[in-house]
């Protein structure tokens, strides 16, 4: 498949991942040192007949191609949600069916911005919806700190 064609699927309908388990204990040669904050893992689950490792790199690769962002660890994009206290890495229907999006001006699914210090989950740096315009779905915000919710914000 082209990556191009790709490219189209994630932008219209996210990238399907699945959080697979978290630790915070991390070894090392002398001895075990402890974390402040537990590490998601999560594992990509794009439609298509690549390996994980291509997704990975499709993935990184994407984020890449559209924001100038370069991601380190695909492991790290649900620490990503807020880039300069606007909306970056969006987890949206987080409880079924969960998808990554980056935070375009339409938002495709419920959508909940949580300021999480237990995971190192950013949201709670997020001061606007940025460009954010539609959501269809629901919007929850937890421990956040945007200033203004504007009027040209829909909620569908």
């Amino acid at each position: 498949m082209d990556e191009s064609q790709i490219y189209k699927y994630i932008d219209k309908n996210g990238i399907p991942f699945r959080k697979m388990t978290s630790t915070n204990i991390i070894g090392n040669a002398y001895g075990i040192i402890k974390d402040s904050y537990p590490k998601q893992f999560i594992k990509i689950e794009l439609p298509f007949e690549l390996s994980q490792k291509q997704q990975i790199n499709l993935v990184i690769k994407y984020i890449y191609d559209l924001t100038g962002f370069e991601v380190n660890d695909i492991n790290d994009l649900l620490s990503l949600k807020s880039l300069y206290n606007k909306p970056f890495i969006l987890e949206l229907n987080e409880h079924s069916n969960p998808i990554l999006y980056v935070a375009f001006k339409k938002i495709p699914g419920s959508l909940i911005i949580r300021g999480d210090q237990k995971f190192k989950d950013n949201g709670s740096e997020t001061k606007t919806l940025g460009n954010i315009e539609i959501i269809k779905g629901d919007l929850g915000l937890s421990n956040t700190e945007i200033l203004d919710l504007t009027r040209w914000v829909k909620l569908n």
